[in-house]
């Protein structure tokens, strides 16, 4: 019995609220028709926005800092900033407004330069993007544009795209050439200093030759040299020596025999 009075109860909520809803469906569906109208007109009256959007990588240089230090300085964002700034100076933006013919239309011929130059700027847009998290990996930035001419709008940022690499690769540039200055500069100062000390080590070497340690060994083989000269002298003058004393030797018995030869004689003459 409870079951059917839920059943029934359910039944006379739901009938309740379709017929609150026949009741006030033209307030509903003529609002919506109106919107629709409405979205309708605005989608046929109103310009087509188009848009263009390139994403360009930076690559992380392959070499170890070990070994290579990188030429590339700053953070990628400060680098990105600083070359969006020269991208979207007036001089640069005003090459892209007569390269391709942009305001021409008869309604901007009234439009002062600063102008035009200020709603170009607004529609181009640079987004940092990439996980800087990673030590390795590659950031990037994606550059986009919003014209109502799709042809012109795709040529354009292709021609911001190439500006921003152009002006990344003279920035480079300068910065490898001024590394290559500093360097040079170094080279030379340490060639100088290297000369310097060259000279005083020679100097050194002529004021104490046969007193650097690396004679040591040298000296010690003309050393062993010389003694061994010196022992073979030595042993030629005992040997000098020692016929000396044997030619002394038989000069005194030669003297003696003399002597008793000269006494023979003279005593057998008386």
């Amino acid at each position: 019995m409870e079951a059917y009075r839920a059943e029934q109860q359910g039944s006379i909520d739901i009938q309740y609220y379709v017929g609150i809803v026949l009741k006030y469906r033209w307030f509903i569906i003529i609002p919506f028709c109106a919107a629709v109208m409405v979205g309708m007109v605005l989608a046929v009256i109103l310009p087509k926005v188009y848009s263009a959007n390139t994403l360009i990588l930076v690559q992380s240089q392959k070499v170890p800092e070990e070994y290579v230090q990188s030429l590339v300085s700053g953070e990628i964002e400060s680098r990105i900033n600083t070359i969006s700034q020269q991208i979207l100076s007036r001089t640069n933006l005003e090459k892209i407004i007569d390269q391709f013919k942009l305001f021409s239309e008869p309604k901007h011929a009234s439009m002062y330069m600063e102008d035009k130059i200020e709603d170009l700027r607004k529609r181009i847009s640079v987004d940092i993007q990439g996980n800087r998290r990673q030590r390795d990996a590659a950031d990037s930035f994606s550059i986009s544009f919003k014209g109502n001419d799709p042809e012109k709008v795709m040529n354009i940022t292709n021609t911001l795209a190439e500006s921003f690499i152009e002006e990344n690769l003279k920035t480079r540039e300068e910065e490898a050439v001024g590394t290559n200055e500093f360097l040079e500069d170094q080279l030379q100062r340490m060639r100088g200093q290297l000369g310097d000390l060259e000279k005083e080590v020679e100097a050194f070497r002529t004021k104490n030759m046969g007193g650097l340690p690396e004679q040591l060994d040298s000296n010690l083989r003309v050393l062993d040299r010389l003694q061994t000269e010196l022992n073979g002298k030595n042993e030629s003058l005992r040997d000098a020596r020692n016929r000396l004393v044997a030619l002394d030797t038989q000069l005194a018995e030669a003297n003696v025999i003399h002597h008793a030869i000269a006494g023979y004689g003279a005593g057998e003459s008386t």
